[in-house]
C-alpha cells in the first residue's frame, strides 16, 4: 500500500513526490490536544479519504474524488513534533495507526491525524521518511509561528 514514487529523484526535480500513497485517510486537524475540538480553518472538512504525498516543501493531502476540497499542505519548517500513536484521532476509532502531526496553521497550534495503511511497518515508514525531511527543514525556534 505503500509506495516510493517510481520516478527517479534528483536535484532537477526538487517539487516531485518522493513518497506517496493513493489510498490513505485524513483523520482530520484539532486545536493542539484537545481531541475534542476540530480545527476548520481553511475550509477543512473533519475527516476523508485522502492522497498523502511528501516532497521536498512538505506534506501534501487532497481529498479523494473531490476536485474543489481544498489541499492541505504542511511545510516541515511549521511542524513542531511527528508522533506514531495509537489508532485514535479526534474522537474516531481508525482501525489503523495514526501519525500526529503537530504543527501550526494560521497562528493555531494544531495536530493532524493521517493513516497509512492497517500495517504498523508502512505507518513507521512513512513517519521515519516525515522525520527524517523534517530533521533537515525545521528551525531552531518554532515559537513563532503558534500563539495558542
Amino acid at each position: 500500500m505503500c509506495e516510493f514514487s517510481k520516478s527517479v529523484q534528483n536535484d532537477n526535480d526538487q517539487d516531485k513526490p518522493f513518497l506517496f500513497i493513493e489510498k490513505a485517510f485524513y483523520a482530520g486537524t484539532t486545536y493542539g490536544d484537545a481531541w475534542w475540538r476540530s480545527y476548520t480553518g481553511e475550509g477543512l472538512q473533519s475527516r476523508y479519504p485522502a492522497r498523502i504525498s511528501l516532497d521536498n516543501h512538505g506534506i501534501r493531502i487532497e481529498r479523494l474524488n473531490t476536485p474543489d476540497a481544498p489541499v492541505i499542505h504542511i511545510p516541515y519548517e511549521y511542524i513542531s513534533g511527528i508522533e506514531l500513536r495509537g489508532k485514535w484521532h479526534g474522537g474516531r476509532y481508525l482501525n489503523a495507526p495514526v501519525i500526529k502531526l503537530y504543527h501550526c496553521s494560521n497562528g493555531h497550534a494544531v495536530t493532524t491525524g493521517i493513516a497509512v495503511s492497517k500495517r504498523i511497518s508502512d505507518a513507521q515508514q512513512w513517519a521515519a521518511a516525515i522525520r527524517g525531511r523534517w530533521a533537515v527543514n525545521r528551525p531552531p525556534s518554532r515559537s513563532k509561528w503558534c500563539v495558542s
